[in-house]
């Protein structure tokens, strides 16, 4: 099964070398659940902890839950991922150098093809997302190529009175491609694979009382992701519509009192509704996101100064030697 483009990777949780170990897969949960990729042995730690992914060569990392100095998008190459009282060392083969760590591979077939290196440039995001819960459809395009859905903080995609956790759904998008990851793998069976692709006009991905699709709206799913079968209908009755993150609060219209308008003067206009809690932490969420790829970007560009300075810097020694050094010697010898 080819995902999207991504280079080898691995992790380890000690110090010793002894302690690699090479994935899989582009993607991989780090908790303490049996079916995590990355498990750690740490009781007080939830099931699920991070989501972690490799799409190129760069790897990012997204909290799933509220955890002490949580680090969100891209790693710096050597970044830990301290769980606890736990360090998560991540590598990752760069396109231009070789694989440093020769450990074989896990046991079964390698979910994503990274025989051939370097993997090609994986392509910009630009997947569209139909969300469906029965009132109306929703369209959604992805920016990033990393996309957390659920009902609350720390998803970045919060719909809230569906039926999902807080984090459900770990939407990846490379091009047009859109893939969903199932964060919560003690609601699925065993044998039922986390990750799916979803493929414009076919069958939806039914996760709480959503139906999803990609691109184009196809037939709905008849078991949710998971093999749960349908439930049975319940009742029709009235209820709300469900509340998206980011909606302001509307403010409810005014009414004159029964005993007549004397001397009632209609409440002052609010012309900017003070933000909901999830559209703050939404945007919150967003400005660490850009933080962080600032900050790399800064460093690189640091890094390629220092680089470009002692390279001018060599020249102009090099240079100096030649002109007060070698070529008094040369005109000496020659001059005789």
């Amino acid at each position: 099964m080819l995902l999207w483009p991504s280079n080898r990777w691995g992790f380890s949780c000690g110090r010793g070398a002894d302690d690699f170990r090479e994935l899989d897969q582009p993607f991989a949960l780090v908790g303490t659940h049996p079916r995590c990729q990355v498990r750690l042995d740490y009781k007080r730690l939830p099931e699920v902890v991070y989501f972690i992914v490799i799409i190129g060569d760069r790897v990012q990392a997204w909290p799933l839950c509220g955890v002490a100095y949580p680090i969100w998008g891209n790693l710096k190459p050597g970044r830990q991922l301290l769980i606890g009282k736990i360090r998560v060392n991540i590598s990752a083969q760069p396109n231009d150098a070789p694989w440093d760590h020769a450990t074989p591979p896990p046991p079964g077939e390698a979910v994503n093809d990274v025989s051939e290196l370097p993997s090609p440039e994986p392509e910009t995001p630009r997947g569209i997302l139909l969300l469906d819960w029965g009132e109306e459809i929703q369209t959604r395009k992805l920016t990033r190529s990393v996309t957390i859905l659920g009902d609350a903080h720390p998803s970045l995609m919060r719909l809230h009175g569906v039926g999902l956790r807080d984090c459900e759904l770990a939407i990846v998008s490379a091009g047009e491609r859109i893939w969903a990851i199932q964060l919560n793998p003690g609601s699925i069976s065993d044998n039922t694979p986390l990750i799916r692709e979803l493929v414009p006009g076919g069958e939806s991905l039914w996760v709480g009382d959503l139906h999803i699709w990609a691109g184009e709206k196809g037939r709905r799913s008849t078991r949710r992701f998971g093999g749960i079968p349908t439930p049975p209908a319940p009742p029709a009755i009235e209820t709300a519509p469900p509340r998206i993150s980011g909606a302001y609060p509307q403010i409810p219209a005014s009414h004159p009192p029964a005993g007549g308008t004397a001397g009632y003067q209609p409440p002052e206009e609010h012309h900017q509704p003070t933000p909901s809690l999830d559209h703050l932490a939404g945007t919150y969420t967003d400005r660490l996101i850009s933080i962080t790829s600032k900050r790399a970007s800064r460093d690189q560009m640091v890094r390629w100064a220092i680089s470009g300075g002692l390279l001018v810097f060599a020249l102009v020694i090099f240079a100096f030697i030649t002109v007060r050094g070698v070529l008094p010697i040369v005109q000496a010898v020659y001059s005789d």
